[in-house]
Parts: C-alpha cells; sequence; structure tokens
C-alpha cells in the first residue's frame, strides 16, 4: 500500500503512471486529487479498479483509490461533505484470505477541526472490530506537542491503531510537519 499526497492528479498523471509502474504496489492511496466526475475516464490506470471520492468545490479535496484487478473490493461508504472541502473514502479489501478496512481520508485545513473529530469517531467506531488501516492527509501535524494533537493522537490509540509513519512528510524552509500519515490496528 501506498499513501501519496498529489496535490492535483490529473495535471500530474502521466509523472504519476511513470512512477506506479516501477513501484507495482497493489493499493494506491491519492488524495488531494483534485478529480471530479468529469475527469474519472481520464485517470484510469491499466491494471487498476478506480474509486473516487471527486471534489466539487474546486481544486481541492477529493481522493482517488486505485486497487489491483485481481484483489475483491467493496466500497462501504464515499463521504463527500463538500461544503467544507473533506472526503471520506472505505472499502474493503480481500488480500491472502485476509480481510482489510481501508478508511481514507482528506481533511481540508479548512475543515472545523471539531466537526473533522466527530466525523473520524463515527467512522472508526463503525468500523472498530475490522482490520482497519487509516490512512489520508489529516492536516494534524503528529510532529507538533499540541493540544489538537495530543487529542486527535488520544482518539486514534483509543481505537487501538497505531501511527505507522514517524519521519516528515513534508518540508520546506518553513515547516516541518506530518501531516499525512497511516495508522493500522496494534
Amino acid at each position: 500500500m501506498i499513501h501519496i499526497n498529489i496535490n492535483g492528479l490529473y495535471h500530474k498523471f502521466e509523472k504519476f503512471k511513470y512512477i506506479m509502474k516501477t513501484n507495482r504496489n497493489d493499493l494506491i492511496i491519492v488524495t488531494e486529487s483534485h478529480c471530479n466526475i468529469e475527469s474519472e475516464k481520464n485517470i484510469q490506470l491499466k491494471g487498476y479498479q478506480l474509486y473516487l471520492s471527486p471534489t466539487t468545490k474546486s481544486r481541492s479535496a477529493g481522493i482517488a483509490i486505485y486497487v489491483k484487478e485481481n484483489i475483491d473490493v467493496v466500497v462501504l461508504e464515499n463521504i463527500n461533505l463538500t461544503s467544507i472541502l473533506s472526503n471520506i473514502i472505505v472499502i474493503k479489501i480481500r488480500c491472502d484470505l485476509e480481510f482489510y478496512t481501508i478508511i481514507a481520508i482528506y481533511r481540508s485545513p479548512s475543515f472545523k477541526y471539531e466537526l473533522f473529530m466527530d466525523q473520524l469517531q463515527l467512522v472508526l467506531n463503525k468500523y472498530n472490530q475490522e482490520r482497519v488501516i487509516l490512512t489520508g492527509d489529516f492536516n494534524v501535524d503528529t510532529n507538533k506537542n499540541t493540544n489538537r494533537t495530543k487529542e486527535f493522537l488520544l482518539t486514534i490509540a483509543a481505537f487501538n491503531l497505531q501511527q505507522r509513519i514517524t519521519q516528515l512528510t513534508h518540508m520546506s524552509r518553513k515547516s516541518k510537519t506530518i501531516i499525512e500519515n497511516v495508522f493500522t490496528k496494534k
């Protein structure tokens, strides 16, 4: 599995295809795809099934999930919170006789944090008894020791999920952050 925050899949699709050809992942989760329903036919990847949680509001948000054609997939939920530019897509896959529930999230920085936490808890509660992999761009910097980060990580831990990304996901002159993440059952 690989998670990429691409910040505009349609315009970077040729580069994306090249990278994916060399990596050969079974499951690819793309956040901030900026894709709408009309662009779906232009972002197909040979050998993969595409599941899209499109953006409708602007050039922001959106999730695209690519799953190898030989893997069984069921879409459980596709929540597009257009008024707040956030997406959640939940799929169940079968891999090597095991079932996994994949929860992919994109949360816009402008999405009200408290509403996000409410929605996150509802989704996690619903799938709490399953083998969950939670991934996405949460726009909560787990590299910082803030009240918001503590609350986010405590909520994740309450559902017996463990953070798997410990290195920086964004680096610039102005900031060093971990805002994209992967969490799995302990």
